[in-house]
């Protein structure tokens, strides 16, 4: 497609066009895993009922498809128009002096260990520190498909 005279053109359209290809591709092929991991547990199921596989084999294969299912339709569910983004997350220790700088420090670290346990990258835009621990403020831009759709609820005074 990218081949064709003239699609280059219009160098924000292609690319949008692009995108937009890359985020049905990644459906396609999700659906697809989810359909072979299916086939793959009805082969096992074969095998178990022939003796030949135990049913902890089973167990895992089950567990393990039904982990893609399950990521595949929350996945649907963030199908709003911005949840593929990436998202920028900031922090503020808000009125409360130490403890809470401290708490906007656990705050922090728990988004940084969460981001780095789903595969998202993390830049440090800003950060405060507080004045006797924890930090004051900061902003954390959280790179990766769907970071926005996962972060969008995070909001509120704690």
């Amino acid at each position: 497609m990218s081949q064709v005279p003239g699609f280059w053109d219009d160098p924000k359209k292609a690319e949008s066009l692009l995108k937009e290809i890359k985020k049905k591709k990644n459906w396609t092929d999700a659906f697809a895993a989810v359909e072979s991991s299916i086939g793959d547990m009805e082969v096992m199921y074969s095998f178990f009922k022939a003796g030949d596989a135990s049913e902890e084999d089973l167990e895992k294969d089950f567990a393990a498809t039904l982990k893609m299912l399950d990521d595949l339709e929350f996945r649907n569910m963030l199908s709003g128009k911005e949840d593929h983004l990436s998202a920028v997350l900031t922090i503020n220790s808000g009125a409360g002096g130490t403890e809470s700088c401290d708490w906007a420090n656990m705050l922090m670290r728990m988004y940084l260990m969460w981001a780095q346990k789903n595969g998202f990258q993390v830049k440090e835009a800003d950060l405060q520190p507080g004045e006797a621990a924890g930090i004051k403020s900061c902003t954390l831009e959280i790179e990766g498909e769907y970071a926005f759709g996962y972060l969008k609820g995070e909001n509120g005074v704690h």
